[in-house]
């Protein structure tokens, strides 16, 4: 996450950012995550030479009882999840 989304929090993480946002986190968070990185990006790598991007996968990902009902729904309906996590 881009550091400018902490300012002004007492958050330090992705957790705590959304506990302390709490039903603004859904919305700032698909904000961020449509314009973090884009198109543009990866063709300005390619253009450069680089051939492989790594994606970082985030915990929340896998289901637990911990897990924010939003952010997986959020996963399944983007089509981040393989079948087997959902």
């Amino acid at each position: 996450m881009a550091p400018s989304l902490f300012k002004g929090l007492a958050a330090t993480d992705e957790t705590t950012w959304c506990a302390e946002l709490g039903r603004e986190a859904p919305e700032r968070l698909r904000a961020h995550w449509e314009h973090f990185v884009t198109r543009e990006d990866f063709a300005w790598l390619a253009g450069v030479g680089i051939n492989t991007v790594r994606i970082g996968w985030f915990f929340w990902s896998y289901r637990t009882e911990t897990t924010p009902e939003w952010c997986f729904r959020e996963c399944v309906e983007r089509g981040w999840l393989p079948p087997r996590f959902q």
